[in-house]
């Protein structure tokens, strides 16, 4: 046991450093992983910033390139696109989540705004590079000593000027300048039909180049005013705070780690500081569960271990088993001190004994309990150790045992047999011993024809499982007459086992045996079970064996209420037989019993009164209905006076306490009117039917009061 206590150690120990390795291993992948999706992450970001700024800075170059064709703008927003796809895929908080979509959203507004803002800021240019040829081309029209046509082609002039000399398109105040300007020459009088045409077209364009300002103001405004960098940035300060904590739980766990592996190696150093002393006590308590897996403990005798391994080599021996009697009951009494003293003194007496008067090559053994063995390797015959044997049990018998201030008799019994399997034959002899009472020793020889009865235990055993298996418990059904009408009002039920080839076998067969294996209860129930099924629609009563153990068995109980339960007109037709010869331990559960399934319209009789010593005292504290005679006072009553007067007794006591009285084996007409002659009140017997199986048909002919 110290041995594997100690490969446990070191397999732990083992085990303890491949986890850590294991742990140490997976922990490492974690940090890199944290690591890498840090630095992932951190990359996209910073991605997401420039392509931000970077987009801001194109749409404000576009709108002084006039770049139509918007391709830096679709290549940025392309750029993001795939960042923010990237950024997805990496299993994101909600938080973040919500803080990417959002930018997502600002970005496609700046998107579109930025795109007004390039298309007014072209459409303005547009607008203005028309002026300059209508100008030229007023100035062709104008009469100079008109002084409206001067003050408009002045005016006109101012204007352009403004704005080509103006380099802040987003600037409302000069917008607004520039309108009061426009206002006022389209006050101005031309009386000039072309000039007026001119100033239409003039006008136009001017309105053109103010509105798209006004909308070119309004988109670039609002392009700086969706501050996309916020959602990145939050993103960003959202991703530093879980980082933290994920960073926190991993230094955590480094520490945690660090420690299993400083106590890791601590343990070991320390396992192997133990193992030397562990060694030394391995080695001792290997050598004492060496001799005590071959001799007892108790006594220093060798066990049974010893005496099995011993018989492999031994050819031919001769074998006496000792058996202390009534030892059980020594222990229960005294204590298992005081036995334990007894068998270490009986041990020390049978060792004197077998060195002084056995040969040499004698072997003792204790084989557990209370049993002790001598194995002779000699092929003298046993009769030879009859006299040697006898002479110590009766030394023994003689000898008083002071063990604790009790003077003990001790007597012992002994079995001998040259048998191969010697502890079976020698054990089956004891038992066939203990069961005379009066010898002290057996010597076996197959003459005793002692395994018969095993043999048949066992193929009686298959019968009745089988049996059970294959519907072969059976009720049969003998009929109870009434003295009065000779009219049958009740029928018995005994069971019988139908074996497959048709066989019945009665109980005295089969029911000891199934009570050794514990199938009796389920033979009760069956039997109880058909019987109550054919006597659902019969007149006639029925009448049950039940014995102690059916009385004290819960399931049994449970079993044949329920019956009751279920069929209530069954109570008032069962009579149950209890066995007066049965062995009953606890008379208040009996009683218990009768009580209860009396309520249940159930009669109670008693079986075979008046065989052994009955009791007519337990019989009035039952509260029976009958008494049912035993049949050995029956089959007698006409030859035998004596047993007429014993039968006159129980029918006289009957009657004075309300009894009615069934007698049984009744086998012919000279019994059957001398039973008339005393009075019995029913009768039951070969001479008026065998038992056999009764179907649930019935006559219709009604019973006459018995």
């Amino acid at each position: 046991m110290i041995k594997q206590i100690l490969t446990n150690k070191v397999l732990f120990a083992s085990l303890a450093i491949v986890l850590f390795a294991f742990a140490a291993i997976v922990h490492s992948s974690k940090i890199n992983e944290y690591i890498k999706y840090t630095k992932s992450f951190q990359e996209k970001i910073e991605k997401l910033k420039y392509c931000d700024e970077k987009l801001n800075v194109t749409i404000l170059q576009g709108t002084i390139l006039l770049d139509k064709d918007y391709d830096n703008i679709d290549d940025l927003v392309d750029r993001i696109d795939k960042v923010y796809n990237a950024l997805l895929e990496m299993n994101l908080t909600a938080t973040k989540l919500l803080y990417l979509e959002q930018y997502k959203e600002l970005i496609a507004e700046k998107e579109n705004y930025g795109r007004q803002a390039i298309t007014s800021a072209i459409n303005m240019h547009d607008a203005i590079s028309q002026v300059p040829t209508l100008q030229f081309n007023l100035r062709e029209e104008i009469n100079f000593n008109d002084i409206n046509q001067k003050k408009f082609l002045f005016q006109s002039n101012v204007i352009l000027l403004e704005i080509l000399n103006h380099d802040n398109n987003s600037n409302l105040n000069f917008s607004n300048d520039i309108k009061e300007k426009i206002l006022y020459l389209n006050q101005l009088k031309l009386n000039n039909s072309k000039l007026d045409a001119f100033r239409e077209s003039y006008l136009s364009l001017f309105n053109d180049y103010l509105i798209n300002q006004n909308k070119f103001v309004n988109s670039l405004n609002t392009v700086f005013e969706l501050k996309s960098q916020y959602s990145i940035e939050a993103i960003e300060n959202e991703f530093n705070k879980s980082a933290k904590n994920k960073l926190s739980n991993l230094n955590s766990i480094s520490i945690v780690l660090v420690v299993i592996f400083v106590i890791t190696v601590v343990s070991i150093l320390f396992l192997l500081s133990k193992a030397k002393k562990d060694n030394k006590r391995l080695n001792s308590i290997t050598k004492t569960l060496e001799f005590n897996s071959k001799y007892d403990t108790l006594t220093g005798l060798m066990n049974r271990n010893s005496f099995n391994e011993i018989l492999r080599s031994n050819q031919s021996s001769v074998f006496i088993l000792l058996n202390i009697d009534n030892f059980k009951d020594l222990n229960d009494f005294y204590g298992f001190d005081v036995g334990d003293v007894i068998l270490y003194k009986i041990a020390n007496r049978l060792k004197l004994f077998i060195t002084e008067f056995f040969p040499k090559d004698t072997k003792i053994f204790r084989l557990g309990g209370d049993d002790f063995g001598i194995l002779v390797g000699t092929k003298s015959n046993t009769i030879a150790f009859n006299s040697l044997v006898l002479n110590f049990l009766n030394k023994i018998s003689e000898t008083n045992f002071n063990t604790k201030g009790f003077k003990i008799r001790i007597t012992i019994s002994a079995s001998i047999t040259k048998k191969e399997p010697y502890l079976q034959t020698a054990d089956a002899a004891m038992k066939l011993l203990k069961q005379k009472k009066n010898d002290k020793y057996i010597v076996y020889s197959d003459e005793l024809k002692i395994f018969e009865n095993s043999d048949k235990n066992f193929e009686y055993t298959h019968k009745v499982i089988q049996a059970l298996e294959l519907n072969g418990i059976r009720p049969y059904f003998q009929p109870i007459i009434c003295a009065k009408t000779k009219q049958i009002v009740k029928y018995e039920a005994l069971v019988r086992l139908i074996e497959p080839d048709g066989t019945v076998l009665t109980p005295d067969l089969f029911l000891d045996i199934s009570k050794q294996i514990r199938e009796y209860k389920y033979i009760t129930q069956t039997m109880f079970l058909k019987s109550f099924n054919i006597f659902l629609d019969r007149e006639e009563s029925l009448s049950l064996n039940i014995g102690y153990d059916d009385i004290i068995d819960l399931d049994t109980e449970t079993f044949i209420e329920n019956q009751f339960i279920i069929f209530p007109e069954l109570g008032p037709k069962v009579t149950f037989e209890i066995l007066e010869t049965d062995s009953i331990d606890d008379y208040d559960k009996v009683y218990d019993f009768i009580k209860k399934f009396k309520s249940y319209g159930c009669t109670f009789a008693i079986d075979d009164f008046g065989s052994g010593y009955s009791n007519f005292e337990q019989v009035l504290k039952m509260k029976a209905d009958y008494l049912k005679i035993d049949g050995s006072l029956i089959k007698d009553i006409v030859h035998d006076p004596d047993a007429r007067v014993v039968v006159e007794t129980i029918v006289e006591f009957a009657k004075k306490t309300g009894l009615k009285t069934v007698a049984e084996f009744v086998s012919d007409e000279d019994i059957d009117k001398a039973l008339d002659e005393i009075g019995v009140d029913f009768k039951q017997g070969f001479y008026y039917g065998k038992p056999e199986p009764l179907s649930k048909n019935h006559t219709n002919t009604p019973l006459q009061p018995c």
